[in-house]
Order: C-alpha cells, then sequence, then structure tokens
C-alpha cells in the first residue's frame, strides 16, 4: 500500500491514510505494516510526494514552509511479532498519528521489526540509508545498537524511560523519573519542605529518584535528603517498621544523639579537628556545608585564644546539635518511588504511624495518576507530578483506532513529531543539534522538546489527591532536571 502525501492533495491522502489505519486495526492481528515484504525482520511504508496537480490552488491557502533537502527517510524499530507485538502496534499507530500532523514534510517511512533480532533490525535500517531511527522500545535494545548508530552516523529517538541508556547518538523520549523528580521536589520546597526522605524498594528506578533528589538538594541549598530506600526482598513487616521509626520523633532525636557522640569522638582523635570539619563540609551542600564550614572557624578562634582542644571540641558539638545536626532534623516530607498494588500497601503504613499528625508531607510520581483516589483514603492531601492529559488527541485518536491512546502512543507521537520537525532543517542525516534548534513542538499532550542532556521535556503539572478526584493546584511547568530554570507552559 502507497499513501502519496504532499501539500495539493493533503486533505485527500490524510483521510485515506486514517481510513487504511482504521481497516488494519479492524482487520489485522498484526502491527500497521502495509506492504509487508518476505523478509521477517522489516516491512515498510511509504509517504511520498504526489505527482503535481493541474487544479489551480485555493487563493485561501498559505503556501507551505519550504522543505530544504530530499525527502527524509525514518526508520521505526518496534516489536511487530512475538509477545510485544500490541505495543509495536500502538508505536505504528502513534507514529501515523504524526505524520498526519504534519502534512508539509515529505518523509519516508521503513518499519524493521526488532521481536526476534535487535541487531538485525537496527543493521538493515542503517543499510537503507535512513536518516533517523525513530525507537527502539526497550532501554536495553539502545544500548545494544549504540555501535551500529555510531558507525552509520545516525541518532535513534528511544522510546525508553532509563536516562542511563541516553548517549551522544541515543536520546530519551520516555518520560524520564528525573523529571517527575526535579518537578514535584521543587513544588516542596516552595510550599515549605527542608528535608525529604525517598521511600521505595530498592532498584533502578528509586535509585534514579534519589540521584536526581541529591542535585536538587545541591541545587536549591535549602533542601536536605535522606535515603528510606529498603530492599528488593525485604518483607512488609519491616517496612511497616520502617515507616514506624522514620515517623516517630523519639527515633530522630536519637539518631541525632548518635551522630553527635560519633562527630565528637572523630574531633577528639584527630590532631587538626578543623580540618576534619573542612574535609567533612566538602561533602555537603546548602545548610549542611556553611554549619561545617562555621564550627571549623569557630574551633579556629577558641584554640588560638588559648581555650583547651576539649573545651573547644564540646562548643563546637553543642552548636552542631543545636542546630540539628547533618540531615537528621525531622522528616517533613515523604517522596513515595512505588506505584500500584505497592502503594496501596505502603501508603496505609502511614497513616497508622499518624504521619500526618506530625506534619509529614507524602508527594509522589506520576504513576500515582493509575490509582482510584476515592479509595486511597490514606494519600488524601498528597501530591504528585504528572503530565496533562489532552482531550482533543485522545478524542481524535479513539475515533480513528476506536480505544483511547496509551502512553506509549503518545511517546511514539512525539518522537515521530519531533524528527518530522528536525528535518526541515535539511541535513541528511539529521544531527543531534537539530533535535535542539528546534525547541519546543506541539506532542500529544502539549508542548516538548530535547534537552541538551538527551531527554524529551514535556510540562508537568502538580496534582493534589482529594476524595472526589485529582485535583490540579499547579499549572504545567517544563522542567530541566539538569537545570535550575523552570519554564511554565501550557499543556494545551
Amino acid at each position: 500500500m502507497v499513501f502519496h502525501w504532499g501539500s495539493t492533495f493533503r486533505t485527500v491522502s490524510a483521510a485515506l491514510i486514517i481510513f487504511s489505519l482504521a481497516a488494519c486495526q479492524t482487520n489485522q492481528t498484526g502491527p500497521l505494516t502495509p506492504n509487508q515484504t518476505t523478509n521477517k525482520s522489516s516491512s515498510k511504508e511509504i509517504f511520498a510526494a504526489p505527482e503535481k496537480s493541474a487544479q489551480a490552488p485555493s487563493a485561501n491557502i498559505k503556501p507551505l514552509p519550504l522543505v530544504r533537502s530530499r525527502p527524509v527517510k525514518i526508520a521505526l524499530l518496534a516489536p511487530f511479532s512475538g509477545a510485544n507485538e500490541i505495543a509495536g502496534k500502538e508505536i505504528t499507530n502513534g507514529a501515523a498519528m504524526a505524520l498526519l500532523d504534519t502534512p508539509d514534510v515529505v518523509a519516508e517511512l521503513v518499519s524493521f521489526d526488532t521481536a526476534s533480532d535487535i541487531l538485525k533490525a537496527a543493521t538493515e535500517a542503517s543499510a537503507s540509508k535512513t536518516d533517523i531511527i525513530v525507537g527502539p522500545l526497550f532501554g536495553h535494545d539502545a544500548t545494544a545498537i549504540s555501535p551500529i548508530l555510531t558507525n552509520s552516523g545516525l541518532m535513534a529517538l528511544s522510546f525508553s524511560k532509563d536516562s542511563r541508556i541516553i548517549t551522544s547518538n541515543i536520546f530519551l523520549m520516555g518520560q524520564a523519573v528525573e523529571l517527575e523528580t526535579s518537578r514535584i521536589l521543587r513544588h516542596a520546597a516552595r510550599s515549605g519542605a527542608r528535608t525529604v526522605a525517598i521511600f521505595g524498594r530498592q532498584g533502578p528506578f528509586s535509585a534514579a529518584s534519589v540521584k536526581q533528589a541529591q542535585r536538587e538538594a545541591n541545587f536549591s541549598g535549602q533542601l536536605r535528603v535522606q535515603l528510606a530506600v529498603y530492599d528488593e526482598d525485604e518483607d512488609y513487616t519491616s517496612v511497616a517498621r520502617r515507616v514506624r521509626d522514620l515517623t516517630r520523633n523519639e527515633f530522630r532525636q536519637s539518631n541525632r544523639k548518635i551522630n553527635a557522640i560519633q562527630l565528637k569522638s572523630q574531633l577528639i582523635e584527630a590532631n587538626t579537628p578543623d580540618g576534619i570539619l573542612n574535609s567533612m563540609a566538602s561533602q555537603y551542600s546548602g545548610r549542611e556545608k556553611e554549619l561545617l564550614e562555621s564550627l571549623a572557624q569557630s574551633y579556629r578562634r577558641m584554640t588560638t585564644t588559648g581555650i583547651p582542644k576539649i573545651s573547644a571540641i564540646n562548643s563546637v558539638i553543642n552548636r552542631y546539635t543545636a542546630a540539628g545536626g547533618l540531615g537528621q532534623s525531622p522528616i517533613d516530607t515523604f517522596l513515595l518511588t512505588v506505584s500500584g498494588a505497592e502503594l496501596s500497601t505502603v501508603a496505609p503504613m502511614f497513616q497508622l504511624y499518624d504521619a500526618k499528625a506530625a506534619g509529614v508531607q507524602l508527594v509522589g510520581l506520576s504513576r500515582w495518576k493509575e490509582m482510584d483516589p476515592k479509595r486511597a483514603r490514606e494519600l488524601h492531601g498528597g501530591k504528585f507530578a504528572a503530565q496533562p492529559s489532552d482531550d482533543i488527541f485522545n478524542n481524535r485518536y479513539k475515533s480513528i483506532f476506536g480505544t483511547p491512546p496509551t502512553e506509549l502512543v503518545g511517546i511514539a507521537y512525539d518522537a515521530m513529531k519531533l524528527a518530522l520537525e528536525a528535518s526541515r532543517e535539511g541535513s541528511r542525516p539529521l544531527k543531534s543539534i537539530e533535535l535542539r534548534k528546534i525547541g519546543s513542538i506541539r506532542g500529544a499532550h502539549g508542548s516538548v522538546r530535547m534537552s541538551n542532556g538527551g531527554m524529551a521535556l514535556r510540562p508537568l503539572e502538580i496534582l493534589e489527591v482529594r476524595s472526589r478526584g485529582f485535583q490540579v493546584i499547579e499549572p504545567a511547568r517544563i522542567i530541566d532536571p539538569l537545570a535550575i530554570a523552570e519554564t511554565s507552559a501550557s499543556s494545551k
């Protein structure tokens, strides 16, 4: 099946594509890949410019932007068969929607099945003289094809959410946990949070959140972060004890005393206690750094005026304890990185130990949106960051394919749209600078742009969990997790 695409016939072509995709969705069990070849690893669907029409253009139609180079050739790498075939279908549908919405860019789309052999699919995509790769689905597949991308001078817009895969030629289109962590913690800091505990099961997701939270603490200078991640195989009885201890004031005071005792012992044994304090200061930022540097200066002043070492140390420890120690002040905010069934199990533990009565705020990430707010009473008042939903896109998609779009559909749409818009710059193959140069574009659920760090940035709003549903309490803003500035952005 060949679709002709161009400015003269764009309305007719779009209608044909919608009809064809909808028909494929209804009658096929496989992905929407017209003209499937006998090669199992690839199939093609071509969008090319039509022959010139003899019909004179309407005076009401504005001239379309000039395409500076040959048609852009885009390779779509996704699982079109096997266990993840449904995901491949969603990716294809999202990519097709982006093509429909960018009719003035002449594009050739070639799809390759990654289900059985990702290296073979990437090699064939490279050999087909493609200009950019959209996909693959999994982060480990993106990492596997990195040498092929390097050798061919190609870029890949991966659908993964794992920021560890980002390289000079692999970009992240999925919603990285770092973005959501930054957004909710910056909101929490503006709302008065000072000590945040990252609470969740150990794993890549929690590790990424912890790392970003530590960056946020360095950025703000006023936020302290405590690690409260539990082991992957830790039972819920042990997890409940952790919640009890972390929310009890007497436990916090005990921790603070132990910390002070250890520091005092360390200073007594040292030849230069002020040197120890300055060395510790170099490992902290914000309040802790200022406290330790101040204590070092105070110790030097006292000893230079003849005050004995032990008396100077006692004075330093008294000031240290009065200031709350290092990160041991009461936790006022818990960032829960868990979701689904585990969130339903862990959240009631905070209610059991009266965390709210102790002034503790629970915050979370976008996966909280999957919960039923009417049933999750223990989370009422909790806040989380999530991408706004676009009813216009959702309704259009449903009208074509019969079902609401999944998150993956939106990611595929955004990736294809970025590739198409970047192709206007004229380079073949596309270069990374062109992805950033185009700035923000209209994505599936609002604006999207590529950061200097290789992440797709989207506006995130802050929602509060209430008995009647989720309430937006802060409008959508674009967050770059590697930058301090925030950009207000409409979700429309």
